[in-house]
């Protein structure tokens, strides 16, 4: 798992941003933790995942974890769906359209 250099913070995550990554470089995600990544779908813009999907043994054993890029942390999943549309709307302020990779400037 990677992390946007320019990592955006839900309100309540924000409060709580040390004590959130000491649990993620443990692996020991809060049941109330989302996180919001780059789409695994290219036709879609955003995921929001919930941090439990990270703790089953499934995710554990799969080897493209590397390739997730999380661009946001939220603390709730109202407050998930709150980021993902202040990011949206960001980029559509900004650019005019919705192509998440350029608005973050990510290449490939």
């Amino acid at each position: 798992m990677r992390f946007y250099k320019k990592l955006y913070y839900g309100e309540e995550a924000r409060k709580n941003k040390a004590k959130i990554f000491s649990k993620i470089k443990r692996n020991s995600f809060s049941s109330d933790t989302y996180l919001i990544t780059l789409a695994s779908n290219p036709e879609n813009l955003l995921d929001i995942i919930s941090a439990n999907v990270f703790n089953q043994p499934h995710f554990k054993k799969q080897k493209n974890h590397e390739d997730i890029l999380v661009v946001g942390i939220a603390k709730g999943e109202a407050e998930s769906y709150e980021l993902v549309r202040q990011i949206v709307d960001e980029m559509y302020k900004k650019q005019g359209d919705f192509n998440i990779r350029e608005f973050l400037e990510i290449k490939g």
